[in-house]
This record gives structure tokens, sequence and C-alpha cells, in this order.
């Protein structure tokens, strides 16, 4: 069994929050110990995606049988990225995978969508961790990522079966707007 995972996450949490802390640390544990994942997705957005790409990767050097491959993937190019999430794919990731499509204030959510859809056409869980305001109120980059899951077949679940394929598990965080 080949599993292929994705995050999507709030750029807007509370990051000092203990639960939220918790929480990302809880599943990075889970996904590291998992010998079922060949591949980890990464928006490197700054926020949850970064966040999630540091907790797993920083393992790796404790782990001599790691298999896993982190993959960063870039709406447009490199060049682009934040500084902050640009160190943690240089530290980390294991492959870049560099979109190429240009962030416009015209269409500013555009290459970020087809970063996303990129995602969860890759993998078999996704993993949501979206603020609770924007779940409440259906709205943001996460829950656009949400809905086009459910859409392409996933089925959103409390709690994860590594046997079923297409799931989006979700964890609301505190904090944001």
């Amino acid at each position: 069994m080949k599993i292929n995972v994705a995050f999507t996450g709030s750029r807007k949490y509370d990051i000092m929050d203990n639960e939220n802390n918790d929480v990302m640390q809880n599943v990075a544990d889970l996904l590291v110990g998992c010998q079922y994942i060949d591949n980890l997705y990464f928006g490197c957005a700054v926020g949850v995606n970064t966040e999630m790409l540091i907790r797993i990767g920083s393992t790796k050097p404790a782990l001599t049988n790691f298999k896993k491959s982190l993959i960063a993937c870039i709406p447009d190019t490199l060049d682009h990225l934040h500084p902050g999430a640009l160190d943690a794919v240089n530290k980390y990731a294991d492959e870049v995978i560099e979109l190429k499509n240009e962030i416009t204030h015209k269409d500013w959510f555009k290459s970020f969508h087809i970063r996303d859809k990129f995602m969860v056409n890759h993998c078999t869980k996704l993993f949501a961790f979206p603020n609770k305001f924007a779940l409440e109120n259906k709205k943001g980059g996460t829950w656009a990522t949400m809905k086009y899951s459910f859409k392409n077949k996933h089925e959103r679940v409390e709690n994860m079966d590594w046997n079923e394929e297409k799931q989006t598990i979700v964890y609301p965080l505190n904090g944001g707007s």
C-alpha cells in the first residue's frame, strides 16, 4: 500500500496556542511513524504548510530508516517564495516542484488554487488545518482546497483509516479571522 499525503492550512492561527501546537505535532509524529507513506506534499505557504514541513523534516536526521520524500509544491518559482518558507524548503525538501504559474494582482489566487489542486490530485490523504473562523464561514484558501478535495471523491473523516483511499482529515485550529 502506497500513501501520498498533502497538507493545507491556515496562515492565520494562534501559533502560541498549546492545543494548536499539540495537534500539529501529533499529526507530524503519526506521519513520520507510518511505514505506508511514500510522499508528503507541502504547499510552502507561510503558516501551517511551512510549519508541517519543518516539524516533519526536522525528524529526518534522527531516523535512519526515513524513506519518505518531502516534496515542496511552489505555485510560481522559488524566487517568489517567502524567505521563511524558502529556508524551510532549502533545509528539508527532498524535491521541489515549481509549477511556474505567475502570481499576479489580477488573479491573485489562481496560482495558489492551481498548486492546491495539484496537491489534492496527487494525494490519497489530505490533512487540513483551517482556523475555526474560516471553517465555520466556509471561506479562505484552506476551505477552497477542502471543497476541491470533496469534489474529487475525498471523504471527510474524523478518524483516518490507512486502508481507505481519498480521505480528508480536518483539524480546526484556534485563532485567526
